[in-house]
């Protein structure tokens, strides 16, 4: 993601994993990484659709991954109601979040 988000941006998001997770001709989808680094504000309306694809992955049993949120970010989509969580990560760069998810992948596969 780059630039402002605001709704169109955030809801098209949403729609494209929609469509993403319901596809049953691909691979279950395990994790969702989000990164943040090239974004450089968001309106309430897209915090309440980040909050929808929270729920939508929550439903789903997908691990979303917040990645390089500057702290005036994540305190509007903590305010928004996307705080941290069992289903909800945030780390502190793409190369860190990508890294946990490989690391909890691994983690099942020995199991």
């Amino acid at each position: 993601m780059q630039g402002y988000i605001f709704f169109g941006t955030a809801q098209r998001l949403v729609d494209q994993v929609r469509l993403r997770v319901t596809n049953e001709t691909l691979p279950r989808l395990s994790f969702m990484v989000l990164d943040f680094a090239r974004v450089n504000g968001l309106d309430s309306s897209a915090v309440a659709s980040f909050v929808k694809l929270k729920q939508f992955a929550e439903a789903h049993t997908i691990q979303l991954v917040l990645t390089s949120l500057s702290s005036a970010m994540q305190w509007q989509l903590e305010r928004g109601g996307l705080a941290k969580s069992q289903i909800v990560r945030h780390a502190p760069t793409l190369d860190a979040g990508v890294e946990w998810c490989e690391e909890q992948i691994l983690a099942t596969a020995e199991r």
